[in-house]
């Protein structure tokens, strides 16, 4: 790159920086001000409270306008500024989990309401965020998983081919297609490392790696469509087909394809 690129695409780069500063600013000392009205003029606190949600979640669609290739952040800020009991709610029932279940909150985290333009949808994050992180400096997941609550189907967002998703283990692993018990098996175990670090912290002065990734695979799709791992030990899930998943992998050994040399005879 030559050097007035350089400058060019730092004269972008400021532009935008100063276009988002500036707006945050604007509408940061508009909230300022009405809510040091609100309390002088005596409103209920509730009312302020509710006020402040709407700004918030004001300032979250304007970096999502700024941002637009951030969606799950915009998507998790619509649901932290909203009716948070509800939304948990919404979401235990579309895992089937008791929404009075103890560390519920903890255990969805990771994923959020996500209308695809026609219905509502659960998004799950990978790499899903830490527990208890808020960093928002890595830019967001790297994909996110679009589950239909009602039939367990999903999506990977903007890739409609079959994929499979896999854990970090890949010698031995456990194969969904319905996204839900997926995602149920990827909430649980968002809870047990939480505990488990908390355990090793205060036995062994030991904080363990936080990966993101589910426990178990989920497959999206065609399984003849999409790369096994070679040598794993696979256990399938309630309702998968294990034949049609050893008929995947086997034809997928079997790629090499050996034909007759042509023999083309000389014209004198």
């Amino acid at each position: 790159m030559r050097d007035r690129d350089y400058l060019f695409a730092g004269n972008a780069i400021s532009e935008v920086k100063a276009k988002i500063h500036n707006q945050i600013v604007d509408h940061y000392n508009w909230m300022d001000e009405a809510l040091i009205n609100a309390l002088n003029d005596g409103k209920d606190p509730m009312a302020v409270t509710r006020l402040w949600g709407r700004n918030i979640r004001a300032l979250g669609e304007m970096a999502g306008e700024l941002l637009p290739d951030r969606p799950w952040h915009a998507a998790k800020m619509r649901e932290l500024t909203g009716n948070a009991k509800k939304v948990l709610r919404w979401k235990a029932s579309a895992l089937n989990f008791n929404p009075d279940s103890p560390n519920l909150d903890l255990a969805l985290s990771g994923m959020t309401p996500w209308n695809d333009g026609e219905k509502w949808m659960l998004a799950v994050a990978l790499p899903a965020p830490e527990p208890f992180s808020f960093a928002r400096e890595h830019g967001g997941p790297d994909g996110i998983i679009l589950i239909d609550p009602k039939t367990g189907e999903a999506s990977v967002l903007g890739d409609s081919n079959p994929a499979l998703i896999l854990p970090i283990e890949t010698d031995h692993l456990t194969v969904h297609t319905d996204a839900r018990l997926w995602a149920r098996d990827f909430a649980t175990a968002r809870v047990e490392w939480l505990f488990g670090k908390f355990n090793a912290e205060r036995v062994a002065n030991i904080t363990p790696k936080w990966t993101g990734m589910p426990p178990a695979a989920l497959l999206i799709g065609d399984p003849i469509k999409v790369a096994w791992p070679r040598g794993a030990n696979i256990t399938v899930g309630e309702g998968v087909d294990a034949k049609a998943i050893q008929k995947a992998i086997y034809a997928q050994s079997r790629t090499s394809r050996v034909h007759q040399s042509q023999k083309i005879k000389r014209v004198a």
